[in-house]
This record gives C-alpha cells, structure tokens and sequence, in this order.
C-alpha cells in the first residue's frame, strides 16, 4: 500500500506540472491567435480597399481609352483646321498683294487723271486768251461738256486732239472707278477672311487646351489611384510580414510544446523502468522471503501449511492484480499523450465527390479562356458539412466580399488548405483542428454565382495564388 500510494503521489506531481505547463503554453497560443486575428483583419482590409482602388484605376484606364479616341478626333479637328488656317493666310496673303498692286495701279490712274484734267484746263484757258470773245460765251454759257461737242460752231474751233484728251480723260476715270470698286471688294474680302482665320484659330486654342485639360484630370486620377494601390501593397505587405512573425512565433510555440511532451513521455518511461526494476527486485525478495518461510514453516502441521500456502498464494495473485493494474494506468497514460498519426488527405466534402470547375485555365460559355482556376468547386447544396483536409491551426476564419465565408488552415511545412463561399464558419482563428473535424457549412457568399464550395492547397505561402497547386494530386 505505502509503494502504490508513492506512486500515486508521484504521478499527481507529473500531472500538476504538466498541467501548469500545457496551461501557460495555451494562454501563449491565445495571444498569437488574437494578435494574428487582428492582424489579418488589418491585412483584409487593405486587400479590399486595394481592390477597390485597382476596380477604380481599371475604370480609369477604360475611360483613358475612350478620352484617347476622343482626343484623336480632336487632334484630327485641329490638324483640319490648320490646314484651313494656312489655306486662309495664303488666300489673305494672295489678296494683300493684289490690293497692294491695285492700289499702286488707282494711284497711277489718279495721276494720270489728274494730269488730263490739268492738261484740259490748260486747253481751255489758252483757247480762251487768245480767241475772240464769240468763242468764249458760248463755251461758258454751256451747261454741259455735251453742249460744247454738239455745238456746231465750234465743232471746227476744236480740233482733233481736244476731242481725243477728252476720250481719254473720260475712259481714265471710269477706270479708276471701277478699279477703285475691286478694292473696295478686295479690301472687304480680306476683312472677312482675317475674322474666320482668327475665328478658327480661337476654335483650334480651344480644343487644344480642352484636350489639355481632359488628359490633366486622367492622368491625375489615375496618378493618385496608383499611388493608393502602392499604398495599400506596403500595407498588405507590412501585415504579410506580421503574420510571417507570429505564426513563426506559433510554430516555435508548437516546436516547444512537442519537446516538453516528448521530455515529458520520456521521463514517464524513465519512471515506469525504474518502478518496474523496483517490481522485480520487490518480488525477487518476495520470493526469497517466501521460500525461507517455507523451509522453516515444513515443521507445521499438513493444515497450517496449507493455510499458509492458501494465504501467500492469495497475497501473491492480489499483488500480481495490482501489478498488471498500475502497468495498464501507464499505458493508457502513455497512449493520450500521443497525436494520431495523419498521412493522408481527407475530403472536404464527404457527402459529394461532384466537381463542377477543376483546377487550371477554364473558358467562359462562348470558348473563350476567361482566367486561371487557382482550385476546385465542389457541387453541394447550401448547409452541407465541409471538413478539414487535414490537422493543423486556423489562420483566418472571417467574411470577405470576394470569398464570402472563408477559412485558411496551417497544416505545417508550408502547406495551406483554403475552403470559400460558406454559410456558416464553426471554427475561428488560431483554433487548432483535426483532419475530418467539421468547420463550416457551405453556400453561396462573395463572389460567385452557384452553391459550390471552393477548396485551393498552396504550397511555400498562401498570400498569392502563385503557390496554388492542384488539389487532386492529393487524393
């Protein structure tokens, strides 16, 4: 009784350290899992409002693509109109020079017909001097040049010469008049074509500073959306490189957690060897004891010796009993403190084995390569269990607009499992699990159009799709 109760004794002082110091690596897990929560949320957000601001620079870049065509019909306007506008300066040109050579003609012809006037005045005023006075009142009393041509009387006083002065006094002012009416119209020409040259000229300076001001207010936006994404990768990088750490940190706790328990298991075996020498050496004597006893006790009665026999006979069983019993507590000790073994993946949706899109490129209706598949969908209706591929730590366990209800599981090594689109998630981050344990039901969150659930494995990282790989070679 006093060994099996110092036993007893030492077993309850192993589990009390055990239990203080599975206690304090429980309470450490917590706090990497609420820190690695929190930092994931952080890292969420910034992925979302970098696909906000990416939808936003996509748009902007659509709308370049229209305001470059409507820049080109623009530049088209313009080159149009300058063309226009040199035609016109040549045409304006054209007509300042035939101004400048008529005006340099009207001046000629003005000369020429003052000269004649001059010329005829003379004319008259010697015909007045040096004739009688018979030639003058008639000349004088006409009222008109007319009256002097048709008057007979001095239709013989004025000689041929006269009558071609006046010709050409005549003919020399209606040329000038109407040389003078051309420049008028030259002159109202070149008018009308300055306006339009200057007319065209505002229009072309407005769509040039138009187009100006269309590329200023793109180019900015789209500047500034550029800027946001940069920002927000700095963020999800920041947050990428958090994660790294703490689940670093995890894995180190876990690393520790293992070493204790195997120090652990190997002091129990150490103890179990040294209290099953401590048997056999208890029963060695035993034995001696008994063998001494008997050769002492062979002077007694045929019925005291059988008593005797009965009794350690008795004795003998019950301590055999009480052996097999502390050495069956040991094994079952033993046994719990062992994780099962897990080689293989296990299906995450045991009640449908049904794929509706496989892993790689897939196309749209029409035939045409839409994108890359980074996993599978598996068909099942709304609510069906979806469990873990295997044993390992929730990394996230929270809704996004693009994955819905989602989950990203550890399984060590580098190996990631990740189920989206679920109604209702049962397990949260930092939460250990086991391979076949339920935790979620699927649906139809985020961005999808069918009741499926999405299930991706990534190697090597799990915060790009560059580390997918196909799911079935896995199963």
């Amino acid at each position: 009784m006093r060994n099996r109760s110092c036993k007893k004794n030492r077993w309850m002082d192993l589990s009390r350290s055990a239990a203080v110091l599975l206690l304090s690596m429980l309470l450490s897990t917590q706090v990497y899992a609420d820190s690695l929560e929190n930092v994931q949320q952080d890292k969420d957000q910034a992925e979302n409002d970098k696909s906000k601001a990416e939808q936003i620079l996509q748009q902007l870049e659509s709308e370049k693509s229209d305001l470059a065509v409507y820049i080109g019909d623009l530049d088209n306007q313009v080159s149009e109109l300058q063309g226009k506008i040199v035609d016109l300066n040549a045409r304006k040109d054209e007509l300042e020079s035939e101004i400048l050579t008529k005006q340099e003609d009207i001046e000629k012809i003005r000369e020429q017909e003052e000269q004649q006037y001059a010329d005829m005045c003379a004319r008259i005023q010697f015909m007045y001097v040096n004739s009688s006075g018979s030639y003058a009142f008639p000349l004088f009393s006409a009222e008109s040049m007319n009256d002097i041509l048709n008057d007979s009387e001095y239709a013989s006083a004025l000689t041929r010469y006269d009558y071609n002065m006046l010709d050409q006094l005549a003919k020399t002012r209606q040329s000038l008049a109407e040389a003078e009416a051309v420049l008028e119209q030259d002159l109202a020409e070149i008018e009308q074509v300055t306006d339009q040259v200057q007319e065209e000229e505002d229009t072309v300076n407005d769509l040039l500073m138009a187009k100006q001001e269309e590329m200023e207010v793109y180019n900015q936006e789209i500047a500034n959306q550029e800027q946001l994404v940069a920002q927000y990768d700095a963020e999800i990088q920041a947050a990428a490189s958090q994660i790294e750490a703490i689940e670093a940190a995890m894995r180190a706790e876990e690393e520790e957690r293992k070493r204790v328990a195997e120090e652990q298991k190997r002091q129990q075996e150490e103890q179990r060897r040294q209290e099953e020498q401590k048997r056999q050496e208890e029963e060695e004597r035993r034995r001696q004891e008994e063998e001494q006893r008997k050769l002492e006790e062979q002077t007694t009665s045929s019925d005291t010796e059988d008593t005797t026999e009965d009794s350690s006979t008795e004795e003998a069983s019950t301590e055999e009993s009480s052996t097999e019993d502390t050495s069956t507590e040991n094994s079952s000790t033993e046994d719990s403190g062992e994780d099962p073994p897990s080689n293989a993946m296990v299906w995450p949706v045991p009640s449908s084995y049904r794929i509706n899109s496989p892993f790689g490129r897939r196309e749209s209706d029409g035939g045409v390569v839409t994108a890359n598949h980074y996993g599978i969908d598996i068909g099942c209706p709304d609510g069906t269990p979806v469990v873990a591929a295997a044993d390992g730590v929730v990394v996230l366990a929270q809704y996004s607009s693009t994955a819905g209800n989602w989950i990203i599981i550890s399984h060590g090594n580098g190996m990631y499992t990740i189920y989206m689109h679920a109604s209702v998630l049962y397990v949260s981050a930092g939460q250990r699990v086991n391979g076949g344990d339920t935790i979620m039901l699927s649906g139809a969150t985020g961005a999808t159009q069918g009741r499926h659930l999405h299930f991706e494995i990534r190697v090597g990282g799990y915060i790009s799709s560059a580390y997918s790989v196909n799911p079935m070679n896995y199963y």
